[in-house]
């Protein structure tokens, strides 16, 4: 949620992506990489404990689920778009 990448970029997303508070989406929709800040909380807690793949268990059709859950009306495909959107919404109302 805090860097609005897509269910893809988070999935594909290593440990060497975070560099000084910022987060760099190498493979993308549109084939060119693109980088966005995210808190020095969650930088620092990459870099103290992860190595590799961030989500190496990446599961979109359990996530699907959770999301389904806290949300049943979420519309089908739509769980990582809500929340692609929530991102776009608070980045814009906190002058974005």
């Amino acid at each position: 949620l805090s860097t609005g990448g897509s269910w893809g970029e988070a999935a594909r997303l290593k440990a060497e992506n975070i560099i000084h508070n910022r987060v760099t989406f190498v493979k993308t929709k549109t084939n060119k990489p693109r980088t966005v800040p995210i808190s020095e909380a969650v930088a620092k807690m990459i870099a103290d404990n992860k190595r590799g793949f961030l989500f190496p268990d990446a599961d979109y059709p359990r996530f699907r689920r959770t999301m389904k859950a806290i949300k049943p009306d979420l519309p089908t495909g739509q769980a990582t778009h809500a929340l692609r959107h929530s991102f776009a919404t608070h980045f814009m109302i906190n002058g974005g």
